[in-house]
């Protein structure tokens, strides 16, 4: 899986009513000492994508029946399941920046 390909999955303790803003996606990053590392964001909503977007990494979106409708320009994939790719293809799209 995303072990063999490099790829550590960071996943926030806790979310705030803030989330997902550009400066949270950040934080993360630097609280795992992180900063300079290329971000990959998996997402649902128009929001999170914008977020994410801001903060500079790339971002597949797989929306849920309450988010498909959504403008999710910027995206570098929208997926109706992680299952429709292989991670190394998803890993291979997003990291050409």
């Amino acid at each position: 899986g995303l072990d063999a390909l490099g790829v550590e999955l960071i996943v926030p303790d806790e979310v705030k009513e803030s989330f997902p803003r550009a400066d949270d996606w950040l934080k993360i990053l630097k609280q795992c000492d992180k900063e300079h590392a290329t971000l990959v964001a998996v997402v649902s909503s128009q929001i999170a994508c914008k977020g994410a977007l801001t903060a500079g990494a790339a971002c597949i979106v797989v929306p849920d029946e309450y988010t498909v409708f959504q403008d999710f320009s910027g995206a570098k994939m929208v997926l109706d399941s992680l299952a429709d790719e292989k991670p190394d293809a998803i890993l291979d799209l997003t990291l050409r920046m």
